[in-house]
């Protein structure tokens, strides 16, 4: 599996601002990169300048620690992106199993 983050463009992975941003958007696992794809796809229609952080599910852990997460990440520039169609994006795609409501607690 995949775990995506997403955050605002203005952040970066190795920066203070990855806790609350952690907490504040979704982890959302995914099976395959094709999944990826149709974010890319959802991306290139929606109006809000997002990034995508990708890392393997084991490295959660070390998000919080720069060092770790400068190592293991790697950016994805998606363009522009809303959080609430890259969830309708990953629900379409059967992968997304979670409520919206759920997932925020």
């Amino acid at each position: 599996k995949t775990v995506l983050v997403l955050f605002p463009s203005n952040a970066h992975p190795w920066s203070g601002q990855l806790r609350p941003l952690i907490q504040a958007w979704h982890l959302v696992a995914v099976r395959h990169s094709l999944y990826l794809d149709r974010v890319r796809d959802a991306a290139q229609r929606t109006s809000v300048h997002m990034r995508l952080w990708t890392a393997c599910p084991q490295q959660n852990t070390c998000l919080k620690r720069s060092q770790s997460a400068r190592r293991s990440s790697q950016l994805l520039h998606l363009g522009v992106l809303h959080l609430h169609q890259v969830l309708q994006v990953l629900d379409h795609s059967g992968s997304w199993r979670r409520t919206l409501a759920d997932d925020l607690g």
